[in-house]
């Protein structure tokens, strides 16, 4: 069926969706186990049927998993983003907020969606602590060419949601963090200085961030 780029077809999809919650997965992405969606289900009945319900996830490119907070809160929102691979979402909510807002964002519609659900209208999000994605690692998100385009969502995306305030303080306290040595040091340092750079970041942030999008090695979850 013919569509307008990414996010139109994800609300094609959408729209053509029956289940109560529905993920989205791109071509190369797969379920870490057989036990995922079982695992899922148990969590969203036992927390009263959340609108969001997300899980760890693997990356197949770096070899490495990214582990999320056990909440999202608005400064999580603000600096982070999940993995739509590894984000269960409740089909009613999303149709209530009108879908992907694909004229506006090419890239990061799954985030701008996820804001206005979880900041903009108060939607639960529940984590539940399994790896549930094996993700490719690769695709139009991460192309080079994107990068600026991407960065220009994030924006939008943060002066509709956040106040002033917050936008100063967080970009200030990220800035501090030292982002671009953080992407040299998970692409081509040793653990040994990833350790050392998440206990810095701990340090600067007044909180052990260490348990929110821990990058760990897959020897530590086989």
């Amino acid at each position: 069926q013919p569509d307008g780029g990414i996010y139109d077809a994800t609300n094609q999809a959408l729209a053509a969706c029956r289940g109560r919650y529905v993920v989205f997965m791109n071509a190369g992405d797969r379920f870490h186990g057989d036990t995922v969606l079982a695992e899922v289900a148990a969590r969203a009945e036992a927390e009263q049927w959340p609108e969001f319900v997300y899980t760890h996830s693997w990356n197949c490119r770096d070899r490495t998993a990214m582990r999320y907070p056990p909440g999202l809160s608005r400064r999580f929102l603000y600096l982070r983003s999940l993995h739509h691979q590894a984000t269960f979402a409740d089909r009613e909510c999303l149709r209530r907020l009108g879908g992907f807002d694909a004229a506006r964002f090419r890239i990061f519609a799954d985030h701008d969606l996820l804001v206005r659900a979880v900041v903009g209208q108060g939607a639960r999000a529940v984590l539940c602590p399994v790896i549930g994605c094996d993700y490719e690692g690769a695709g139009f998100s991460t192309l080079a060419a994107n990068r600026r385009r991407l960065a220009a969502e994030r924006k939008a995306i943060q002066k509709a949601n956040f106040t002033w305030r917050e936008r100063w303080v967080w970009d200030f306290g990220h800035a501090l963090t030292l982002p671009g040595l953080r992407v040299a040091l998970f692409r081509h340092g040793g653990e040994r200085w990833k350790r050392i750079y998440l206990r810095l970041v701990s340090v600067v942030r007044g909180v052990d961030d260490r348990g929110s999008n821990q990058h760990q090695t897959k020897k530590d979850d086989e």
